[in-house]
């Protein structure tokens, strides 16, 4: 059936267990090693220091992020109002919630459109849509950060270190729009099929047309990300000056964190774990930030995150309802 194939391939994907075993071990065995690699105790004595009004902004900081977040999916998935953005609300968070415990971005995009089934709306129109706020967002993410790595460092040692991680992925994703784009009519004769295919197809579809009949949200989107990307850098700088890290810019720490921030796409890891500290700390390293400052604000980050998306949601459960004219 259209509406659960594409989240059903996904969730046979994500319950093969040896998959998922070895993403959590290569989390963990990253995370250790960072702790091994660095001064554990100096990290330790930086959390216990840390300023706990900085700590209540960051949470506060990190709440209006996931509620952009949620806003720019919805301008998206709600286009056609078949859902209020206070329904959609814990329906995004959930999903969210859900999405740091999953590697790459697929858990969330999957949890969400599995969700969003009750409202009647299609696995192909969901997934067609949030997957459109993703490629904006890793579009303007990989922008900001190319453009802030530029300016901030002019050293061609370390670009000839950070290349290969940039011109792989523009690479590959260049490609596959380029296949995207060449193959066009024949992906449209995919559209009645069933199984993978045909949800594959759809769900380009759904994103294509999208973007096409809807350019003001498209640039609204923008706009949001573009936000939504200078307040995480506010409270990435705000946590690392509560720790004590000294002479880093507020547009300094955001180019850097956005940068390291892009490897949390690749699902090669749990949400990044490990992958996005290592990148971190080499760049804030560049700039002569101590690594077990910048370890210690990476593991309050991720400690806050979770706090902000796990506790609330036994009350997103609680008070989400569904109209009677969607329920099941």
């Amino acid at each position: 059936m259209q509406k659960t194939e594409f989240t059903g391939s996904a969730g046979r994907w994500l319950a093969k267990w040896w998959i998922r075993a070895a993403l959590y071990v290569v989390a963990g065995a990253l995370f250790v090693w960072l702790l091994w690699r660095n001064d554990s105790q100096q990290v330790l004595a930086y959390l216990i220091s840390i300023d706990i009004r900085a700590v209540t902004v960051t949470a506060a900081l990190l709440v209006l992020v996931a509620l952009v977040g949620a806003l720019n999916v919805y301008l998206f998935v709600g286009r056609d109002r078949r859902l209020s953005f206070k329904q959609f609300l814990p329906v995004y968070w959930s999903s969210w919630a859900f999405g740091l415990l999953v590697p790459g971005q697929v858990g969330d995009i999957a949890s969400l459109s599995w969700l969003l089934r009750r409202y009647s709306l299609p696995a192909s129109v969901s997934l067609g849509r949030a997957t459109l706020d993703k490629l904006i967002s890793a579009v303007v993410m990989l922008t900001i950060a190319m453009a802030g790595l530029a300016l901030l460092f002019d050293d061609q040692e370390f670009w000839t270190r950070l290349l290969p991680l940039v011109v792989v992925p523009a690479i590959a994703v260049l490609t596959a729009a380029i296949a995207v784009y060449v193959r066009r009519n024949q992906i449209a004769g995919y559209i009645e099929r069933p199984g993978l295919t045909g949800a594959l197809a759809r769900t380009l579809q759904e994103l294509v047309r999208t973007m096409r009949s809807s350019p003001v949200l498209v640039l609204l989107n923008v706009v949001l990300t573009l936000i939504k990307v200078f307040v995480t850098g506010m409270a990435y700088w705000l946590v690392l000056r509560g720790l004590g890290a000294p002479g880093l810019g507020l547009m300094e720490v955001t180019v850097i964190a956005t940068a390291a921030g892009l490897i949390a796409y690749l699902p090669v890891s749990v949400n990044g774990l490990g992958t996005v500290e290592v990148t971190g700390l080499f760049l804030f390293g560049q700039v002569g930030a101590p690594a077990e400052a910048v370890l210690a604000a990476y593991i309050l980050l991720r400690g806050l995150i979770l706090l902000v998306a796990w506790v609330p949601l036994p009350l997103w459960i609680l008070f989400s309802q569904v109209p009677a004219k969607h329920a099941k």
